[in-house]
């Protein structure tokens, strides 16, 4: 049996932390002060979460986990 994984189920939880905090609108130094990150680790988060997610921006990042949120309540929602 094979199991596909989803593009977001790749990333690390730091990876995804990075990516949610992206989507609200913050700038990496933004997501870096709250996770208690340097800049730098946060721009690596965001660079890994790019190629991964296959997005060419942060703003792409942004979109992709805001789909995945609003399919999570359309979920919840038909529960």
């Amino acid at each position: 049996m094979h199991t596909q994984l989803y593009p977001l189920d790749t990333l690390t939880e730091r990876q995804r932390q990075v990516a949610e905090l992206v989507a609200t609108g913050l700038t990496n130094r933004m997501v870096a002060k709250q996770l208690e990150l340097s800049e730098w680790t946060v721009v690596n988060h965001l660079r890994q979460v790019m190629v991964k997610l296959d997005c060419p921006s942060r703003l792409h990042v942004a979109l992709i986990m805001m789909r995945d949120k609003n399919s999570a309540v359309d979920e919840a929602a038909t529960s």
